[in-house]
């Protein structure tokens, strides 16, 4: 169905964590924050060369806290702070001017659909005011051009975005960022409803910008992507965040666990009884 050979991705997390030098200053930092009526009390830090991933059931909050660090929603209790400096955003363009970048979870919230996928990925760099009014067409097309080459998108129907499937249009709201640069990009569930294949190029983008020092808050639906492109987890529930799971241990059931608010001890007791119950059949 690919066009090619397939074979299941292999968790990329561990080697890149293990080399990953921590900076003092978080890249990010929030704290304490609550949003709407279920973001309740959640803290975080998220560095330099990091993809940190967010793992929560339905309806935990975690839209309330993009929307938040996206620009889109003020905060009613809690603070954030970006490289060491206290931020508030009034305005998404606020947070872009900050260096925090959203890819929502709806393409078509993102996305001008009558569009080419050119005037997409280059809006950012044309909205930026440049000294008497003159745009540097070369350089810009020059990062839209290597941003679509490095996300392979298919452009053969690039006079509208809407004629694109559903993974080139998520390829697209994320090759803007990059042609843009790319200092903490904010991830919502980027590869829900996609193919395989773009999803596998989602996770090598994901890593190759975590090594030239993006940092990357990546909220996934899919359990599996934890260890296959984070370094470690926060899990979320009831507003706030109840664990932190390193990506080499953060398999399905210890997340599923942890999700659903088991704490520690609980865990640990339900690990006993299924070892007990292996060891009986």
């Amino acid at each position: 169905m690919l066009g090619e050979g397939f074979s299941a991705p292999v968790p990329v997390a561990a080697p890149a964590a293990a080399a990953r030098p921590v900076a003092k200053t978080p890249r990010l930092r929030v704290r304490n924050l609550a949003a709407g009526t279920k973001l309740t009390d959640v803290s975080l830090d998220l560095h330099a060369g990091e993809v940190l991933g967010l793992v929560a059931l339905e309806g935990q909050g975690q839209d309330e806290l993009f929307d938040v660090l996206g620009g889109f929603r003020r905060p009613r209790a809690g603070g954030i702070e970006v490289e060491g400096r206290p931020a508030a955003f009034r305005h998404p363009a606020d947070a872009i001017a900050a260096g925090l970048t959203l890819v929502p979870g709806d393409r078509a919230q993102a996305l001008l659909m009558s569009r080419s996928v050119r005037e997409n990925i280059a809006l950012p760099l044309s909205a930026r005011p440049r000294r008497w009014g003159i745009l540097p067409m070369r350089e810009e097309a020059r990062r839209v051009g290597t941003a679509i080459e490095r996300l392979q998108i298919d452009t053969r129907a690039q006079g509208e975005v809407r004629r694109l499937s559903g993974g080139n249009q998520q390829k697209v709201t994320i090759a803007r960022w990059l042609a843009a640069g790319v200092r903490t990009l904010l991830l919502f569930d980027p590869t829900r409803g996609i193919d395989v294949r773009t999803k596998r190029q989602i996770y090598a983008l994901v890593r190759d910008l975590a090594g030239q020092g993006a940092a990357v808050l990546f909220y996934t639906s899919e359990l599996d992507e934890i260890r296959l492109a984070c370094d470690r987890a926060v899990v979320v529930f009831g507003g706030r965040v109840v664990d932190e799971i390193e990506a080499a241990r953060a398999d399905q059931a210890t997340l599923l666990r942890a999700a659903y608010g088991l704490t520690a001890r609980e865990r640990e007791t339900a690990d006993a009884t299924a070892n007990r119950m292996e060891a009986r059949a």
